[in-house]
């Protein structure tokens, strides 16, 4: 995950999304399993409830719901793994939700 991370990031630059490459099967299936793992550690500090979903891999729910309601983080898994990274800035994800979640989910990531 690590090394895919860091690969991006040389590729897509400062914070632009793209250029995508063609992610293999196989490592989209590794990273959603490492994502799945570790997205609730890293998105521990929201105040939302998030829910990934890669289209073909799955949905997790990540973090419970709040008040403020639940983000909903849509994406091939390597995008997502991006976007929970904090590079959302440069992921090709679609965020929807409540607009107080979405919100707070925009400016932590």
């Amino acid at each position: 995950t690590e090394f895919f991370i860091h690969h991006e990031d040389v590729l897509r630059g400062e914070g632009q999304v793209g250029p995508q490459r063609q992610v293999s099967p196989e490592l989209e299936a590794a990273l959603w399993g490492q994502l799945t793992k570790t997205a609730r550690l890293m998105l521990a500090k929201l105040d939302c409830g998030v829910v990934l979903v890669a289209p073909g891999y799955g949905r997790k729910a990540v973090k419970r719901p709040s008040d403020v309601g639940t983000a909903v983080l849509t994406g091939a898994p390597g995008e997502l793994t991006l976007a929970v990274s904090g590079r959302a800035r440069a992921a090709a994800i679609h965020l929807s939700g409540p607009e107080d979640a979405t919100a707070h989910v925009s400016s932590a990531l």
